[in-house]
């Protein structure tokens, strides 16, 4: 019987051509925040069971792969808790934080830093979502003014605006904008989390969704007919932080409007659209200020987003260390890059080099290094027999140009 030989559920391989476009996207994401200033680093795609499960990260603390432990402490196991203490990182958000406590010393402050990799949660596959898949995040560490958010949001911008995704819009809230509104519409601080989870899936199930759940989680009619308002008032349209403040009778702190109007009026003097959305949430309960998202045009779902996470360094190194980042969705933009037929104009001409067993190879492979400094890809394969027949399916993988050793000349496949 043969082996199954598919990428296991919510997996996915990548052809030559998928790859190279995939690793440019990479690099043009990379370079434009490198040229923000910051720096790359890398950390283990396995982590510490207790960070990953710390009650912080939402619905993704159920999506957790555990990897079970081995040999004679498996052999030891009488409690299934105790299965597992480490397990594959569903943010880069949560192994940044751990980073950063065991190197603080050596790192400048602020610290800014750019983290591309795999990152692995265990839910149901769907288009644009998948059980492994990359995030490039962005976080600045130690700054605790509104230049970090700008920074992220700005280098962000351009970055898709690199990638060939212009027509962006961010909406921002702030968390404790969604306190206040947790409070006017009567619920306990121990509840917020659970209300916020709620409504993070406004998208996904709409507003009767919202009130369904609401009811059926044990909410009273009272405080769900207090949110179904704040839905039906500034759901869907354009509203200034004042409107909800008036809205739920002053309730939001003077400094988070101040800030809030600051960031909005800096990135709109930098000519990118963004806008205030009271019922924006994010799902992370990690996030303790500022939080946002990118949107573009009318594609479903965010294609990035982020916030500010003050209180994640704390809990490790126990000592206040303000932070803010932003991950951009790569697998989203990689669909919407195929959708929309954005392609990357710096891709070199492909050059098929074909040669018999009778060329000498040395002389070969300086043909090789001669027109890979004239700015081709290379493949150097043997001839066929069918010369005619080779030309054909080397025109099918995607050459443009072949060129026989012994003649010496590139030549355009037709």
């Amino acid at each position: 019987m043969s082996l199954q030989v598919t990428p296991t559920k919510g997996m996915k391989d990548f052809m030559p051509s998928e790859a190279i476009i995939r690793e440019k996207a990479r690099k043009i994401i990379f370079d434009t925040y490198m040229s923000f200033g910051f720096s790359p680093v890398e950390t283990p795609s396995v982590e510490h069971l207790h960070l990953l499960n710390n009650g912080e990260g939402g619905d993704n603390e159920k999506l957790i792969f555990k990897i079970l432990k081995r040999g004679d402490k498996l052999k030891n196991i009488t409690n299934i808790d105790s299965l597992s203490d480490s397990a594959l990182r569903y943010d880069l958000t949560v192994p940044l934080s751990r980073f950063y406590s065991n190197n603080q010393g050596n790192l400048p402050k602020p610290f800014k830093a750019i983290q591309m990799g795999h990152v692995f949660r265990a839910e149901r596959p769907q288009k644009g979502r998948f059980r492994q898949f990359v995030q490039c995040d962005i976080d600045i560490l130690g700054e605790d003014s509104i230049y970090a958010e700008t920074d992220l949001l700005m280098a962000s911008s351009t970055a898709l605006k690199n990638l060939g995704l212009k027509e962006t819009e961010i909406k921002i809230n702030d968390r404790r904008i969604l306190f206040a509104i947790a409070k006017y519409c009567g619920f306990k601080e121990t509840e917020y989390n659970s209300f916020f989870i709620t409504l993070d899936k406004l998208d996904k199930i709409g507003s009767s969704g919202i009130i369904d759940e609401l009811l059926k989680n044990g909410y009273d009619q009272k405080r769900v007919d207090k949110v179904k308002k704040i839905i039906e008032q500034f759901e869907n349209r354009s509203v200034t932080i004042d409107e909800l403040d008036d809205f739920i009778e002053n309730s939001i702190p003077e400094n988070v409007k101040k800030d809030l109007k600051q960031i909005i009026d800096v990135v709109l003097g930098n000519n990118q659209p963004i806008k205030f959305d009271p019922v924006l949430v994010r799902g992370m309960s990690y996030y303790t200020g500022t939080i946002f998202e990118f949107k573009y045009r009318d594609y479903p779902g965010s294609v990035g987003g982020g916030g500010r996470y003050d209180k994640m360094i704390e809990k490790m190194v126990g000592k206040s260390v303000p932070a803010c980042g932003f991950s951009i969705g790569f697998e989203r933009i990689m669909i919407l890059l195929k959708e929309e037929n954005i392609e990357f104009d710096d891709r070199k001409e492909e050059v098929a080099l074909l040669f018999s067993e009778d060329d000498d190879l040395t002389s070969v492979y300086k043909k090789t290094k001669e027109l890979i400094n004239k700015n081709y890809n290379v493949s150097n394969l043997k001839q066929g027999k069918k010369l005619g027949k080779q030309l054909k399916n080397l025109k099918l993988q995607g050459f443009s140009l072949y060129c026989i050793f012994s003649e010496g000349e590139i030549k355009e496949l037709k």
